[in-house]
This record gives C-alpha cells, sequence and structure tokens, in this order.
C-alpha cells in the first residue's frame, strides 16, 4: 500500500512539473531542476530563452525631398532658309554687287567673291553666231553663273562711250548646264514665277504683253521697262521662262 501510494505521488508530481514545464515554455522562461534516481542532482538548461519581440519602432524610410529645381527646358530656335542671298536681280544691275557700266574687272570679281568661280565664260565677236542676239559693241563676254548670265562689251552702250570692258546686261534663263544658282528680284520673282505672283508683287506697274506685242513670245515689262521677261503663257498660270534688264540684246 505504502509503495502504490509512493507511485501514485511521483505520478502526480511528474504530470505537476510537466504542465509547469510547458507553461514555462509558453513563457519563454527557463527552468532548471533537478530529478534522478538516488537522489543525485544534474542541473542543465531545459530551454535557451528567445529573444523578447522589440518595441522599438522600425526607423522610418526617408524619401527624398522633391526637388525645387524645375526640369530644365531645351528650346531649340527655329531653322530659316536664308533666301536673300540670291535676291540680287535689279532693275540697275545686280543688287548688292555691282550696277550697270561699272568695269567688268571690278564686277566680276565681286560676283566671284559672293558665288565662286563661274560656271561658263564665253567670248566672242559680232560677227560669230550670238547667244543672246545683236548686242552692243563689237566683242562681248558673258559669265554664267547657274541661271544667272552676266554681260559685258568693249562697246558703246548707255552706259558707257566705249573703249572699256564694262557690264551692261544681265539674263536669267529658264535653262543651265551646270550650277545651283537661281537668281531672283527682290520681290521673290525668278525664273518660274506665275503670272498671278508678278501681278501679286508689281501691281499696277507690271505689263502684260502677249504675242503679238512681243513676238514670238508672250512676255512682260516692269516699271518703264526697269526689267522684262518672258512668259509661258499670259494665264495667271503663265510662268516666267526669262528676266533680263540693262540694255539688252536683240535680233
Amino acid at each position: 500500500m505504502a509503495e502504490l501510494r509512493r507511485r501514485g505521488y511521483r505520478a502526480l508530481l511528474g504530470r505537476a512539473v510537466t504542465t509547469l514545464l510547458v507553461v514555462v515554455l509558453a513563457a519563454g522562461g527557463t527552468l532548471v531542476w533537478a530529478s534522478g534516481a538516488g537522489g543525485d542532482r544534474d542541473g542543465g538548461v531545459v530551454d535557451q530563452p528567445r529573444p523578447a519581440p522589440s518595441t522599438s519602432p522600425s526607423p522610418a524610410t526617408t524619401l527624398p525631398a522633391p526637388s525645387s529645381t524645375a526640369p530644365t527646358t531645351i528650346t531649340t530656335a527655329p531653322t530659316t532658309t536664308e533666301t536673300a542671298g540670291d535676291q540680287v536681280l535689279a532693275a540697275g544691275g545686280l543688287r548688292g554687287l555691282a550696277s550697270f557700266g561699272e568695269p567688268q574687272d571690278r564686277v566680276v570679281a565681286r560676283i566671284r567673291d559672293r558665288f565662286g568661280a563661274p560656271d561658263e565664260d564665253r567670248t566672242w565677236d559680232q560677227q560669230t553666231i550670238q547667244y543672246f542676239g545683236v548686242c552692243p559693241g563689237d566683242r562681248h563676254r558673258f559669265l554664267r553663273w547657274g541661271r544667272l548670265f552676266v554681260l559685258f562689251t568693249n562697246g558703246a552702250t548707255n552706259y558707257s562711250p566705249g573703249g572699256r570692258w564694262h557690264f551692261f546686261a544681265w539674263y536669267a534663263e529658264d535653262h543651265q548646264v551646270t550650277g545651283s544658282l537661281d537668281p531672283a528680284t527682290a520681290a521673290g520673282i525668278r525664273v518660274g514665277s506665275t503670272v498671278s505672283e508678278l501681278r501679286a508683287a508689281y501691281g499696277s506697274s507690271l505689263r502684260i504683253l502677249n504675242a503679238a506685242d512681243t513676238p514670238p513670245n508672250d512676255g512682260f515689262v516692269v516699271g518703264d521697262g526697269d526689267f522684262n521677261g518672258v512668259l509661258s503663257s499670259t494665264s495667271t498660270s503663265g510662268r516666267v521662262t526669262q528676266l533680263s534688264a540693262g540694255q539688252t540684246c536683240g535680233e
């Protein structure tokens, strides 16, 4: 009977210890205890303490402050096409370059400085076949830059009594062999411009002439003959095929 009571006590004690261990472990604690047959003491750590959860708040994430500098805007200036450089045709010569009557060497040097070497350079006598018809004087020379023909003579003209080579006329033709120069007047009229554009540019100073007036082609005159030209037709869609000024050549 005494033995049964001891066994029941030990069983009860074991259950109590087990319950205590579960509670301690659940609480994250440490239990040191002694047991063993014959009353020997055996100390040991049943479980390591778990680290207590941190109560410190997580460090806040710092976001970069918005920039106070406005985004850089790159502005590209509009590209413009320079057109004034070829607007040289004028009633009295070549605008910004030469006037009729000026010496040949001076005029040629200025045009070379602006447009480079000529695309063509020809000299002829009056007795030979003429490119522009009968010109004043006995000897003539023309230099060509693209569509622009510049004429010189050593004979008498409206601009010189003769005896020296001088500038007396220019032509702009609707054909060219080489070169890119496409000369225009200050109003932008050039070979290929329409009759409608001529009227808008020169208004009442423009006279349109049909082939009966200027055989064998339709044509026009600006002012009192300041400069003139040939047309493909007199309709509003007719186009300029030639421009000229100075003491031009004829048949």
